[in-house]
């Protein structure tokens, strides 16, 4: 709730709705049957897929779900979410529910003046 109050003021408050969601939802990466450990594959030719996929850099777990969640959004207004997911090795269950709950997040905040 605090991070919310915050977010408002720093007029970042859907970034913050997001990150706050998936910190009450499971996690959102999968690991497909063919990857090995976390992720990371053997042969780095191979194309990066999930948490490896969205990590640009950051030195945080909420960033890489945020970047995840941006690009996730992307491609469901160009209508093949659940296809990005597939390829990206994503709950659409999962990103579904925080974009409820981000928004929900939002909604609340906005209602009551922030």
């Amino acid at each position: 709730a605090k991070m919310l109050l915050l977010a408002g003021a720093f007029r970042c408050l859907r970034q913050a709705a997001v990150v706050a969601a998936f910190l009450s939802v499971k996690n959102p990466f999968q690991q497909s049957p063919n990857q090995s450990g976390g992720g990371r594959s053997q042969d780095s030719s191979r194309k990066k897929i999930g948490k490896d996929y969205f990590n640009k850099g950051y030195a945080s777990d909420h960033l890489t779900m945020l970047q995840a969640y941006v690009e996730w959004r992307r491609a469901a207004k160009a209508g093949h979410a659940d296809d990005f997911c597939d390829e990206q090795g994503l709950s659409p269950e999962t990103m579904d529910m925080a974009h409820m709950m981000a928004n929900q997040f939002t909604n609340l905040m906005v209602d009551a003046g922030y």
